[in-house]
């Protein structure tokens, strides 16, 4: 299974090495409204879950997001 840095990483095209935890719309170029939108669908994709719009906006960095697919019962 994939990490949800993989997938930030290959999400906005950056390094993996440079995405960690605190990683944010502040840290990640290409992190916007659009790029949140896609960030999710391929979340719920990799992850095989759907999201709740609610969840979606608390997703405001990777320990967050990290924290709601634990929500979901999905180890990341």
């Amino acid at each position: 299974m994939r990490t949800v840095e993989e997938v930030v990483s290959e999400v906005f095209g950056v390094e993996r090495g440079s995405v960690d935890e605190s990683s944010s719309p502040e840290t990640v170029v290409g992190w916007d409204s659009m790029g949140h939108v896609n960030l999710l669908v391929a979340l719920e994709e990799n992850f095989n879950v759907s999201i709740d719009i609610g969840d979606v906006i608390e997703m405001v960095n990777v320990r967050k997001i990290r924290q709601v697919l634990l929500e979901y019962g999905v180890r990341s």
